[in-house]
């Protein structure tokens, strides 16, 4: 919770206990004005959220109460005081159950900036949507796929720069995500008010600081968003890569694009209740797309570098060096695009759902150096043969590690929000902040040594300072 939230707990407990010391100063019935005085700093400083709302009505209740019939009797009233006491406990539980997240402050020597476009791949057409419109809006124009992409990158923000939101169309994406992660729309309302560590379209750090760049791209789960794993893109960014990363439009959770158009997942393109052949023939469509979309991106970045493409990289985007990287389908995706595109040099996946690529992959396994990051509980399904094969046929080196007490979204910020994640059955028992303390360490070092060749001792075996994880390379 946020220091002002905490404190107008804490004064209206004050509030609640003096009633059974009426031989206080008299003074001491200006205590609810106190509470009152901090529920205004909070809903204008902080800003209000509807899991407050309990809380400010016992507030003003207790402003009323004190400053008349309690105060007014000389004595304290212990069966109201009990009762306000429990009141408190029950109207403080859904602002700790439900607080606004913080998005983990990013750990390198940069700060970092973030601009998102929209892209047209003309080479494309869009097949995940084959009947353009009549199942939903047509994204891309004359049957093109269609992208948005947030980038973060190594920045220099003015004086006074404001950081940007978590979601800034919470009305449209914030039902969409809720619907996602299995949890009523009205929970995330709060989103809103979380701000990451990010700043709009901020300049990219001169020349004179770091000449160029490695290039990653970051690809999200199937119904996930390209900011749903947001601290691992500015853990990234802050230590001077810069990070593309796509909404694959139909399969994330919502696409709000910049004329208005908003485009919702397509729960059909991986169909329940039909024949396996069926099901197989619509999820690698799903598949071939999504690694279309990675590979596009890094097109993209060639034309940003070579200055074709307005943006603040030309010249300064070290496309010798090119990551993937990527969660569930996106973990897939991300060894998809590793074997296909003769410009990855590394690929990093976090609990990769393999159904929807080339079955074959497995079988021939990865010519890269690539790391495998697991939940406690993955591979599951129809999964759990393919990404054991995976790394047992890839070519060294290669990593898998697993961590203990981790579910599938305890490797992105869903894990961040509310403590009862566990108890939701979104996120596993392990604490949420040192999972992506852990993921952000080993996905950092990974990259550092094999874009950058600078070897890392946390990539040589188990790590002390992390006995969860289970440390597995060849």
């Amino acid at each position: 919770m946020r220091f002002f939230e905490i404190l107008l707990i804490v004064v209206d407990l004050v509030v609640l206990l003096s009633s059974f010391f009426p031989a206080l100063p008299r003074q001491a019935a200006l205590l609810p004005l106190a509470g009152l005085a901090v529920m205004l700093v909070q809903i204008f400083g902080e800003q209000p959220r509807w899991q407050m709302l309990p809380l400010y009505a016992l507030t003003v209740i207790l402003c009323i109460a004190g400053l008349t019939a309690w105060r007014a009797t000389g004595g304290a009233r212990p069966g109201w005081t009990i009762a306000g006491l429990l009141a408190l406990l029950l109207f403080s539980l859904p602002g700790i159950a439900f607080p606004v997240p913080n998005v983990p402050l990013p750990g390198g020597p940069y700060a970092v900036g973030t601009r998102t476009y929209e892209w047209v791949d003309e080479n494309r057409a869009e097949t995940l949507n084959p009947r353009q419109g009549v199942e939903g809006p047509v994204a891309g124009p004359a049957g093109k796929r269609r992208l948005l992409v947030q980038v973060w990158y190594p920045a220099v923000p003015a004086a006074g720069a404001q950081q940007a939101p978590f979601l800034s169309d919470l009305a449209i994406s914030g039902p969409a995500v809720a619907k996602a992660v299995g949890i009523p729309a009205f929970v995330l309302g709060h989103l809103s008010l979380i701000h990451t560590h990010s700043y709009p379209d901020a300049p990219l750090i001169p020349a004179s600081g770091a000449a160029r760049f490695p290039v990653l791209v970051f690809s999200h789960g199937w119904k996930g968003i390209r900011v749903q794993n947001t601290y691992q893109m500015e853990e990234l960014a802050s230590h001077g890569y810069v990070v593309f990363a796509p909404d694959h439009t139909y399969g994330a959770a919502v696409t709000t694009f910049g004329d208005g158009t908003v485009v919702l997942n397509r729960p059909e393109l991986l169909p329940k209740g039909v024949s396996d052949a069926e099901y197989d023939r619509s999820a690698q469509m799903v598949g071939q797309a999504w690694a279309g979309d990675l590979r596009f991106v890094v097109d993209q970045a060639e034309k940003l570098n070579a200055g074709s493409l307005t943006g603040p990289f030309k010249d300064r985007l070290d496309l010798t060096q090119v990551g993937y990287l990527g969660h569930s389908t996106g973990g897939g995706a991300a060894v998809e695009a590793c074997a296909t595109d003769p410009r990855c040099k590394a690929g990093f996946a976090m609990d990769a759902w393999m159904v929807p690529y080339d079955h074959s992959l497995p079988q021939t396994g990865l010519k890269m150096p690539f790391f495998f990051f697991q939940s406690e509980k993955w591979p599951n399904g129809p999964n759990a043969s393919l990404t054991p094969a995976l790394y047992d046929n890839s070519r060294s080196p290669v990593w898998r590690l697993t961590i203990a007490g981790s579910k599938h979204f305890d490797f992105s910020d869903v894990s961040l929000l509310t403590p009862l994640g566990s108890v939701l059955g979104i996120k596993g028992p392990i604490d949420g902040p040192r999972a992506l303390k852990m993921v952000n360490a080993y996905t950092v070092a990974f990259f550092d040594q094999t874009l950058r060749g600078q070897a890392s001792q946390l990539l040589a075996g188990a790590a002390p300072a992390y006995p969860e994880i289970k440390f597995e390379k060849k």
